[in-house]
This record gives C-alpha cells, structure tokens and sequence, in this order.
C-alpha cells in the first residue's frame, strides 16, 4: 500500500506521517522504518535504494519523497518506481511526504492508494487517489503531542541508489 501525505511547508506532513506510522507499528507489531530521524520509538533508519529493497515487511516513512523520485527525473526513477510497484508483494506499507503531489514521478502518483491533504489549521482531507474520492475531513485537536518524535527542521536529502 502507497500513502501520501501533500501540503505547504510547515502543515504537519511530516507529524502526520510519524503519527500514522507510529499507530500502525503499534497496531500491527510490525517493524517501522524511516529516512529521517525519530526519537522515542524502536525504528530502522534507511537512506539507500538498497535498504529499502532489502524489506521484506514494514511500515516505511519515506519524508520528502519527490527528493528521490522527482518527475522531472523520471529516467532515472525506474529501480525506485519498480520498489514502489512491489508494495503489496513484499508486505510494505509506505507513508510518504511531497508539497505537491504533481512533484512525483508518474509512476508514483499512479500507485498511490490514499493522499492526505494536510493544512496549518490541522486538518487532514483523505481522497482515495485511484477514485478521486474525497473520502473526509479530519480535524487534529492538539498533535502537537507527537512533535517529540521527529524533528521538524532536520534537512533531507536524496537517497542514495
């Protein structure tokens, strides 16, 4: 399963993510992995192309995504967009973080399941992004509870092949 999450800068993409994966790690007891640095809580940090194939099952948190599959690099996407198209056989759920969705590779944006809008007043608009479905709104009442388990200004980077 591929799970976006799109917004302006500063609009809890981010907390969203760890949030969620957070849940689903305690929910499912599976391994929780992560290109940025979490605090509070048992996961894996990965940084290369190849870390991310060498998983069989997990939750993997991918912040900044378009930084290693932008669309306007879309030749040279295709051994993470074949990892992208293996998802579900490799029993992976993928959470991950773009201002915009358009910023992705093609191939992304069409194997994504669910897109959350997320906005500064902490609301979150679900759409099943293979339907184009608004599914619903959300409204956080204080997440500010979770900004303990990431650092929101830690730079990001490219993965490396």
């Amino acid at each position: 399963m591929l799970v976006g999450a799109q917004g302006r800068q500063g609009a809890g993409k981010t907390r969203f993510i760890t949030i969620l994966g957070i849940l689903l790690k305690t929910k499912s007891k599976m391994k929780l992995y992560a290109n940025y640095k979490l605090f509070g809580v048992e996961y894996i940090y990965v940084n290369s192309l190849k870390e991310l194939k060498q998983i069989q099952s997990g939750i993997v948190l991918l912040d900044e995504m378009w930084l290693s599959v932008d669309s306007r690099r879309s030749m040279g996407n295709v051994d993470f967009t074949g990892l992208i198209a293996q998802l579900r056989k490799k029993n992976i759920i993928a959470i991950f973080t773009t201002q915009q969705i358009s910023k992705l590779d093609v191939r992304v944006r069409d194997a994504t399941d669910y897109l959350f809008h997320c906005d500064k007043d902490n609301s979150l608009i679900v759409v099943d992004y293979q339907y184009g479905i608004i599914i619903r709104k959300y409204f956080m009442n204080d997440p500010s509870f979770f900004n303990q388990f990431y650092d929101t200004y830690q730079s990001m980077e490219s993965m490396k092949a």
